[in-house]
């Protein structure tokens, strides 16, 4: 069911209705005397209100140095506990609960004698310490539910940033701010509202599992696949009828499985049903995933930085708010994720070897190499603890396992190195970097899920050279030039550059269309599971959600292209 009609309504609509509304109650409820608000802060235990548990510890920081004055009284006062009210009505365009910040038990109390207006001065405050919170920290803290989170936001405290806007009477200026400045979220909000209304419209018919449907074909379930293409714009409403795979319907099929992440071959596919099958219900779960990391996001991030999206697969070096170099990348596959994280480029690494994770080498490599012994010198490798036969054609293989493999294997510099010409070197605490890469023909690929978590950069050179810009010997020329030596040399950065590795399912294109990508490694499956287990109550803001390792339903659709035709 959608939620009620105040979701669709701006905060100052609300704010009006808001003041119309306490100008027409009775009596406005009487404001609470400083010894009762300091009566009802000194008792010790847990403080709720109509069943609502209250932040005592934060109402104590907030009324103790205002000499337990109400904040919400006074003309002023009026005004902005209007404009809270209505920011906490409209809390669902955010995809948040108003309930979850008091809002039937403060309408309750907007008239009433002296104890009405005791709860009513605590409840606000209250709400919006957990509504700034919410939209400046999010709702959950994500290194809690990923062991592979390092990417926090930006410190606040809310109960300093109010007494700080009451003081000087900015409380609007305050409440504005506190949403997510990005376009992306902006264009988020509006999407929920989107899907929303698809949402309480009438229901999608299913497309029938089958074989592909190519073009020319025709299809029964061809109708059920144009009424889902109409409902998303992608075909013109007056080609509802026909059971044909004309061209029409295949350039809608493009558009739409562009916007899903999809090679875009027109055909339906296994890949583009079950795409078409998510309910909207569960795409507004998603965009309310999305929502809740952007508002986890740090404040701080530079105007110039590098972001790489991983479901999106893409790299974007931004400049002052502005896109000047995209690129396609490789990311972890759903079993060896890439992480989501800050770091810094501090230098690159030219022609580099490639020292072997010992779980690759003991996993992946050794049974190459009990099948083909000579495998080590085909792929330019040697091992760094055996010098007197560094390619081990003496050893006898089969004598080891993945739990006994007491080699360090290297890889080196050469045209097929798996780590190709250059790395983009970022300290962190993953040891995961940016590198170029011999096998390009993984990035024709909608679905780019296939490194062990690095990030491989489809035209790295022309990062590189933005890099070392202010650096008047590495023109391109020189860099392809000393690329061709086949030397490795490491080159420090005159400046740091900020990275950041983030995770949002759902944004918006630089066309301004909004995107859609497969949860690969379920990290909006556990977030929502953890909000639902906070609403229940059952998670502590800072406790550890321990996550089955079962997959979500939508991660069927993140096989490798080679297990299922899109």
């Amino acid at each position: 069911m959608p939620r009620a009609l105040p979701r669709f309504r701006t905060v100052a609509q609300i704010t009006l209705l808001t003041l119309v509304t306490m100008a027409a109650g009775s009596v406005l409820a009487a404001s609470p005397p400083p010894e009762k608000l300091r009566e009802t802060l000194a008792v010790e235990g847990g403080l709720a209100i109509e069943g609502r548990t209250l932040d005592r510890e934060s109402l104590r920081r907030f009324y103790e140095p205002r000499q337990h004055l109400a904040a919400w009284q006074g003309d002023q006062a009026v005004l902005d506990r209007a404009q809270l009210i209505a920011a906490l009505q409209a809390a669902p365009a955010h995809g948040l609960d108003p309930s979850d910040y008091h809002v039937p038990q403060i309408v309750a109390r907007q008239a009433g004698d002296t104890q009405a207006g005791l709860e009513l001065e605590l409840l606000l405050s209250d709400a919006f310490f957990r509504y700034a919170s919410h939209m400046r920290l999010g709702r959950i803290n994500m290194a809690a539910i990923e062991q592979d989170w390092h990417l926090s936001p930006t410190p606040f405290d809310p109960v300093a940033a109010l007494a700080a806007s009451t003081s000087r009477s900015a409380f609007l200026d305050l409440l504005t701010a506190l949403p997510p400045p990005a376009p992306d979220y902006k264009r988020l909000m509006q999407a929920l509202v989107e899907w929303q209304n698809r949402l309480a419209g009438p229901a999608w018919p299913s497309v029938m599992p089958g074989p592909a449907i190519k073009p020319n074909m025709s299809d029964s379930r061809l109708l059920a696949v144009r009424q889902r293409l109409i409902a998303e714009g992608d075909l013109a409403a007056d080609k509802a009828e026909g059971e044909t795979l004309d061209a029409d319907v295949v350039a809608a099929l493009k558009k739409f499985q562009l916007r899903y992440g999809l090679e875009a071959d027109g055909l339906v596919g296994a890949r583009t049903i079950l795409t078409m099958n998510i309910s909207p219900a569960t795409r507004v779960r998603q965009i309310e995933a999305n929502l809740e990391r952007l508002r986890a996001l740090p404040r701080n991030i530079p105007a110039t930085a590098i972001i790489v999206n991983v479901p999106g697969t893409t790299a974007e070096l931004v400049e002052n708010g502005e896109v000047t170099f995209a690129a396609n990348v490789i990311v972890g596959t759903p079993s060896n994720p890439t992480p989501v994280l800050a770091a810094s480029f501090r230098s690159l690494l030219w022609n580099p070897p490639w020292t072997v994770p010992h779980s690759i080498a003991s996993k992946e490599i050794l049974p190459q190499l009990q099948r083909n012994p000579e495998y080590l010198v085909k792929q330019n490798m040697v091992i760094l603890n055996r010098e007197d036969d560094p390619q081990g054609l003496t050893l006898d293989w089969k004598r080891y396992n993945k739990n006994f493999f007491p080699f360090v294997l290297r890889q080196l510099p050469g045209p097929g190195t798996a780590l190709g010409h250059v790395v983009f070197e970022m300290p962190n605490k993953f040891d995961v970097y940016l590198h170029d890469t011999p096998d390009r023909r993984l990035f024709a690929h909608g679905d780019r899920y296939f490194s062990h978590g690095c990030v491989r950069l489809e035209n790295p050179r022309m990062l590189a050279a933005w890099l070392l810009r202010d650096n008047p010997a590495w023109t391109p020329e020189a860099i392809d030039e000393f690329i061709a030596t086949g030397i490795s040399e490491r080159v420090a950065l005159s400046r740091p550059v900020p990275i950041y590795l983030v995770y949002q399912t759902v944004y918006q294109s630089r066309d301004g269309v909004l995107n859609f990508r497969h949860d690969i490694y379920g990290r909006d499956w556990r977030l929502n599971l953890a909000l639902d287990r906070k609403r229940e109550g059952s998670l502590p803001d800072e406790a550890r959600v321990v996550v089955a390792a079962a997959k979500p339903a939508a991660q069927l659709l993140d096989a490798p292209k080679k297990q299922a035709a899109n």
